[in-house]
Formats: C-alpha cells, sequence, structure tokens
C-alpha cells in the first residue's frame, strides 16, 4: 500500500495510538544493538582508511566549487522506508497495532531529528502481516526473526525496513528496539534493518511516558547509519570512537542532570540520543558522530556524500 504526501499530512491531525509494553524490573527496556570488541578493533582500522579518503573526495570537491547546498557540501539523501506493522491478527490497524496517524508521526520525528545529519527518510510503503509468532518475537536474532526478515524485507542496501512487534527479547532481557549495523548487510542482507515494539513508538504512554516523543527509532536508526552507543568500552580510549561524545562508564537512564561517570572528559553524553535516557532528555548527535555517520553510509551503504 502506498501514501502520498498529502495523506501523510492529514493522517497526522488525528490521534496517535499509545500502547503498554511489557515489565522489566525498574528500568524500562532497552537496546539489544551491540558489537564485539574484537569487531570494533577491526572497524577502527578499516574506518581511518575510509575516513582519509572521505576527507580527499570533500576537499577536492571544495577546490573545484562543487560543494552542495548543505554548508559541509553534503546534500540532503532520501532514504526509502518500508514499514512492517506485526499484528496478532488481522491485517489492518487496530487497539494493538500502530495507526498509520502513529507511523507517519514517528517517521516525521525521523525526519526532525535526521535533518542536520542529512538524511530524509522517505515512507514509501505500510503493509500489516497477521503473525502471533511474530507479534511476540522473541529472541530478536532468533528464528522468529529471521523467517520475519526473510519474509518481508523490501528494497535493497540504502533501504530502512521497520518491523514493528509487540515484544523483543535478547536473553532475558526485554528490548525497546534492536539495529543492524551497516557493515553487517553483505553477510546477510535479508536480517538488515529496525525491530522496534509498540510500546516505544510516537505517542507512547508506556513506563511514564519514557519513550513519548519517539527517540527509540531515533536511537534505532543510528545504529542503522553506523553509531554506537555512547558507553561503548566505557571509560576505556576510544570509547564509542567519536571524540566530541565524552567517555561514559555505562547506560544513562531517565535524566540524569550533570552525571560524570568518567572524571576529566566532562558530564556523560545524557542528551545523545544514543544513550538510554528517556525521550525528553535526549535530543542531539554531535557534529563527530555526524562525520561518523557519512563516511560509514558512503562506505557500506553506497549513500554518497554529494
Amino acid at each position: 500500500m502506498r501514501f502520498s504526501l498529502l495523506s501523510t499530512f492529514v493522517a497526522l491531525f488525528f490521534s496517535i495510538r499509545a500502547f503498554a509494553a511489557p515489565t522489566n524490573g525498574t528500568l524500562p527496556p532497552a537496546c539489544g544493538s551491540h558489537v564485539e570488541s574484537s569487531k570494533l578493533q577491526t572497524l577502527a582500522t578499516e574506518f581511518a582508511g575510509f575516513e582519509a579518503a572521505y576527507k580527499e573526495i570533500i576537499t577536492k570537491r571544495a577546490e573545484d566549487g562543487e560543494l552542495e547546498e548543505r554548508g559541509s557540501g553534503f546534500a540532503l539523501k532520501f532514504i526509502n522506508v518500508y514499514w512492517h506493522a506485526i499484528t496478532a491478527g488481522g491485517s489492518s490497524p487496530g487497539p494493538h497495532v500502530p495507526s498509520y496517524a502513529t507511523i507517519y508521526a514517528q517517521i516525521a520525528r525521523l525526519n526532525t531529528e535526521f535533518r542536520p545529519v542529512g538524511y530524509y527518510f522517505r515512507l514509501v510503503r505500510i503493509d500489516y502481516t497477521a503473525n502471533p509468532t511474530w507479534y511476540n518475537l522473541g529472541e530478536v536474532t532468533g528464528p522468529n526473526a529471521v523467517a520475519m526478515k526473510t519474509q518481508l524485507r523490501k528494497g535493497g542496501v540504502r533501504d530502512l525496513n521497520i518491523y514493528s512487534v509487540n515484544s523483543a527479547v535478547a536473553g532475558s532481557t526485554n528490548l525497546a528496539g534492536y539495529s543492524s549495523f551497516p557493515w553487517e548487510y553483505n553477510a546477510n542482507p535479508k536480517l538488515d534493518g529496525i525491530v522496534i515494539i509498540l510500546g516505544a513508538l510516537t505517542g507512547s504512554h508506556a513506563y511514564n511516558d519514557y519513550f513519548i516523543l519517539g527517540r527509540t527509532l531515533v536511537h534505532e536508526t543510528g545504529h542503522w547509519v553506523g553509531l554506537l552507543h555512547t558507553f561503548t568500552g566505557g571509560c576505556s580510549f576510544p570509547n564509542d570512537y567519536v571524540s566530541d561524545t565524552p567517555q561514559e562508564a555505562s547506560p544513562a537512564y531517565y535524566c540524569p542532570t550533570g552525571q560524570d561517570t568518567c572524571p576529566g572528559g566532562g558530564p556523560d553524553p545524557i542528551h545523545n540520543f544514543m544513550d538510554y535516557t528517556q525521550d525528553t532528555c535526549r535530543w542531539q548527535f554531535t557534529p563527530g558522530q555526524i562525520w561518523r555517520a557519512r563516511i560509514i553510509m558512503w562506505i557500506y551503504r553506497g549513500v554518497w556524500p554529494w
């Protein structure tokens, strides 16, 4: 089913449904996207070469006077989005699946937060699939998830597939979302994309409005473009491989203003999208994260820097 731009704007005027999420102790569910330290070391070595090539290209285009309309020479790039709404039964919106308005509002949130990065997410298709086994997905990288993505995924390496489900876990931990990373695409193209629970979508009142602004999907899309958690590596260099995000010993929850778990580098980046703080507390990508995302998207997803 395809929707016009006019339909998108009209739908935003309708109310956004809210969902209850499964409980998980005293903390809200978080993200299941992590990278093994051995893989990070390999990526860091590769990234140094990619960054040098990227700088050379940007410098050459600047010298030739060919920079695009964005001040950094990076023109706004369009990313197609395919949204797969999993239902427990039935093939249309209902009380326990995201409405069209919720999905449109969530895409609008992505576009608001990613415009400084240089990406515009264009919703090209929504489909509703009735499958109780996928609705409560279980292991986010397990056989149910593999079957779901293998059957439903659309498009290519530059296209973002989003799967909304009622619940997902990693081991015994309830998750709010999970994303693949760009460097994983070639090995498993069908598994590329984001899984997000209904309780973490825009307008949700789950966990006392913890996810109400829809920034969990912004966080997961941050992984999809190549960013790591701000607390990756703890207080040990090189942390998340971004120089302008202060080191952080562990994930931050809620909004612990002034928290500094790695003294000497500045307060923890609790306002960063790639931390675990509540939606009203996180609102930024740093220039270093934007730089890293653009290079990784160019190398692994073929989104050219012009």
